[in-house]
């Protein structure tokens, strides 16, 4: 079996960062993101986008005054509960999170994007939640993606 190298490295500096990809394997479409409770990695033949984060991030997300959240989420997640709010919040960091891994956002322009009432018109997020690793996550991909744990 031939070696396969992974490599990562920016297009736009060449910097060791951007979207993943196996040397040997141009048409598969990868992404990764860790955590210190998990690692998540997604595959598939057209782009994807993952990010995975521990719970315990949830709290002071909005309070916090990360400029990832537009006016409507804002106002939505304001208008909960502090458990619902911390919930929701971080269900929509790593949904945008995901679309930035996918190349769709920028950290500058999170606000920009609001997930309040649907995501992209070509997207669809799969989140998911793992209880024993306390973590969530979400994956953006043009089609139903399958998640599945390994311990």
């Amino acid at each position: 079996m031939d070696r396969m190298v992974l490599s990562q490295h920016c297009k736009d500096c060449g910097g060791p960062h951007g979207q993943p990809r196996i040397e040997s394997c141009p048409g598969l479409c990868l992404s990764m993101s860790h955590c210190d409770e998990a690692i998540a990695a997604v595959a598939s033949d057209l782009p994807v986008g993952i990010d995975v984060e521990a719970s315990c991030k949830s709290a002071g997300l909005v309070s916090n005054g990360i400029p990832a959240f537009s006016a409507k989420e804002l106002q939505l997640l304001h208008g909960l509960s502090p458990e619902e709010r911390d919930a929701l919040a971080l269900t929509i960091w790593v949904r945008k999170e995901s679309l930035v891994k996918l190349g769709r956002l920028t950290l500058d322009t999170l606000a920009a994007c609001d997930l309040v009432d649907a995501a992209p018109e070509d997207l669809m997020f799969v989140d998911f939640g793992h209880v024993a690793s306390r973590c969530v996550g979400s994956v953006a991909s043009s089609r139903p993606i399958d998640v599945e744990f390994m311990d």
